[in-house]
């Protein structure tokens, strides 16, 4: 399909760190999907791969309602439900919605697919109160370590994976890690910090009490030589 391949040539042009050409290749796509859906012929996949482009100009609202209207042609549509569902968690980082939409429609349906239960988890950890900004934190060091270049700008020089379209709309580019590995490490690294600093007020405790016996025994025998004096 001509979208595909000019969306492939897209995400290849932001891996060469050539943004503006990128830019107006995703442009182009946008530009025929258009005139495509003018002429009569729209689709799920219409939709689908507008908001592809659109995620790749960095616009994730946007690009949510395209992945939205998609599903008015498909309802069970799984590359649709995928996208909106990993736009919700990842760019959006509104995990409740995802949450809902992968626990109720998507796990369902495929519930043999380890990356939608992955993601799953992922988005119900992340709904939890105490456990969101730590999620957060870890995504973004995951992000400094395996950064994807900034459509919109020319500063940036980090490349970005190559991506093809067929394994974008089955998630791939998605968070790899599990996130909940990193969460129990960091848990077991304060866990630890609390001890250390348990231990060290003991010591200190036992340190403060040592002294004050040697201040005790001291003022002791100063009140016995003082009588002896007399």
């Amino acid at each position: 399909m001509i979208y595909e391949e000019m969306i492939n040539r897209a995400f290849d042009l932001l891996a060469e760190s050539k943004n503006i050409e990128a830019q107006r290749q995703f442009q182009n796509c946008i530009n025929a999907i258009k005139a495509d859906i003018a002429a009569g012929e729209e689709s799920w996949e219409s939709h689908l791969f507008w908001g592809l482009c659109l995620s790749g100009m960095e616009e994730p609202e946007q690009a949510l309602l395209r992945f939205e209207r998609g599903l008015k042609f498909d309802n069970e549509n799984e590359a649709c439900l995928w996208q909106i569902s990993s736009t919700l968690l990842y760019e959006l980082k509104r995990p409740e919605e995802a949450f809902n939409l992968l626990e109720e429609r998507l796990c369902r349906l495929y519930p043999d697919n380890s990356e939608y239960e992955e993601a799953r988890k992922v988005a119900e950890m992340m709904s939890k109160p105490l456990d969101r900004e730590r999620l957060f934190r870890n995504m973004e060091a995951h992000d400094k370590l395996h950064p994807v270049k900034k459509s919109g700008s020319e500063e940036e020089d980090v490349p970005v994976d190559d991506v093809n379209i067929q394994n974008k709309m089955n998630g791939a580019g998605q968070e790899e890690d599990s996130y909940d590995t990193e969460f129990q490490k960091e848990q077991e690294e304060d866990d630890q910090e609390e001890d250390l600093y348990s231990e060290q007020n003991e010591l200190d405790e036992n340190e403060e009490k040592d002294d004050f016996g040697e201040d005790s025994d001291f003022i002791e025998g100063d009140n016995f030589n003082r009588d002896n004096e007399k």
